[in-house]
């Protein structure tokens, strides 16, 4: 690729796995000082933020590490599930929107909506009962009253195959409302597409192991009107094809986690010249509820990212200049403290605090150094966290040591908290998890600048935690 000086992405949903993937992996190792990188799509995901971030880094706007400190709240509790911080949203979107445009229509950009402006769309959920008779037991072997709703993967996949008699049922009553209109059948699984093919006389199912040219022409013969209904999976048929000319009716038999391939599916009739108003029915059984809650959530999330970014154009245009006022750091900050009988706080830059204060003044200290460029907690020029690599830190921090040990008695206790980093093989280009030694560094720096090291008390998380947030401690990994 570095024979060129510049790459462009049509779908950059390439790059969504981040760290984990191979793929991402590879691109950022072989583009990495492109000088010129382009990455399209039309689904940006505002439900996993660490997606949006990887295309940053991708595009080399901005290490994934800073904008995780400086945007969002982490859960300590599950890895890479991200929360803006309320304070930091619309700094957040106007960066987002500093590399990223956001076009979901001419009008964004002045132009006019001519074939864009669609009927609103009809969304239709239909809910077909469980059969309690199935609930199963506990693992206590008590009987459950109640099927357990479908949580996870796994619980949809065996739900979706229990419903599937209630579901064809269900879909059939749709279909006689129009038998002659044209449709699209999305489903998910093998044995609901051959439960379609067995219930819709004329339909044609397109499916993964199919000849390559039997399904192109089928696509084809649907695209253009020849055939009336075509069952298809979204991962098959959800992305790229224009269905819009002869049909405005998609009958979900199904639904499922993943909303890129939901939304994706249904733009392939809801989309530019569709002059009809289009009809979505989506199927579910009562143990599906949750699944529903959590596709609309996302949904309402996805209509809520393009509108903000739509209106941030709308308001600054294209121009990078009057974004930029909204995103600029500082330098120096003012002063302020708070004394009390026992206690006084400060609130000011800490080198400068330090060197006002007199030598042998404290008894103990105890801080929380930023973890290099893990942690920036304020978009200052004078942030600690505000630096580059381990490098660029201590170097910064060599302003601050030298004054602490001044001001400290001889004797006396400095503590200092850190902690080694799991650096991910995404952002070293190792390909594998590695652990960064940073209390190792943290005490060189600290006795280089003549404090004497007296121990290390280690501070041991929960294991089921610690797994949950860093996916560091599965079987996969312990066997890679």
């Amino acid at each position: 690729p570095m024979l060129f000086s510049a790459a462009s992405l049509d779908e950059a949903s390439c790059l969504r796995g981040f760290g984990g993937t191979k793929t991402f992996r590879e691109f950022m190792r072989r583009f990495d000082g492109m000088r010129y990188k382009f990455v399209a799509t039309a689904t940006p995901s505002p439900n996993e933020y660490i997606e949006l971030l990887a295309y940053s880094a991708f595009l080399e706007v901005m290490d994934v590490g800073q904008a995780k400190t400086r945007f969002f709240r982490r859960n300590s509790e599950k890895a890479d599930q991200l929360t803006i911080h309320p304070h930091k949203e619309h700094e957040f979107w106007l960066w987002m929107a500093s590399w990223a445009i956001f076009v979901q229509r001419p009008s964004d950009l002045g132009y006019p909506d001519d074939g864009y402006d669609l009927p609103p769309l009809i969304v239709n959920w239909h809910e077909v009962p469980s059969d309690h008779a199935q609930a199963g037991a506990d693992r206590s072997g008590q009987a459950r009253l109640f099927k357990n709703a479908a949580i996870g993967v796994t619980d949809a996949a065996r739900e979706k195959r229990a419903s599937l008699d209630q579901r064809i049922a269900r879909m059939m009553e749709i279909r006689a409302e129009d038998p002659a209109a044209h449709r699209i059948l999305w489903h998910d699984l093998e044995a609901e597409r051959e439960a379609i093919e067995a219930a819709v006389p004329g339909v044609k199912a397109i499916w993964g192991s199919q000849d390559l040219d039997e399904r192109e022409r089928r696509v084809i013969d649907f695209s253009n009107g020849r055939t009336a209904e075509l069952a298809a999976k979204p991962v098959i048929a959800g992305s790229g094809c224009n269905f819009q000319r002869h049909c405005w009716w998609e009958i979900f038999l199904g639904i499922g986690f993943k909303f890129n391939d939901f939304i994706q599916a249904i733009h392939r009739t809801y989309r530019f010249l569709q002059p009809h108003q289009v009809r979505i029915d989506l199927i579910y059984s009562e143990a599906e509820r949750d699944i529903r809650r959590r596709l609309e959530e996302k949904w309402r999330r996805h209509d809520e990212l393009a509108a903000r970014m739509s209106a941030i154009i709308r308001e600054y245009g294209l121009a990078e200049a009057a974004k930029a006022g909204a995103l600029h750091r500082s330098i120096g900050v003012a002063r302020q403290e708070v004394a009390g009988e026992r206690f006084t706080l400060v609130n000011n830059d800490c080198v400068e605090e330090t060197r006002g204060m007199a030598d042998n003044s404290v008894d103990l200290i105890v801080t929380s150094i930023p973890f290099s460029t893990q942690y920036e907690y304020t978009p200052s020029y004078n942030d600690f966290g505000h630096t580059d690599d381990d490098g660029h830190f201590f170097a910064q921090l060599d302003f601050l040591t030298p004054e602490l040990v001044r001001v400290l008695k001889p004797g006396r206790i400095a503590a200092v908290h850190c902690k080694d980093r799991i650096v991910p093989g995404g952002m070293t280009g190792l390909g594998f998890q590695t652990v960064s030694p940073f209390g190792d560094r943290t005490k060189a720096h600290c006795m280089r600048h003549g404090l004497a090291y007296l121990g290390t008390k280690f501070i041991i998380t929960d294991v089921v935690r610690e797994n949950n947030q860093t996916y560091r401690l599965g079987w996969t990994e312990q066997c890679k």
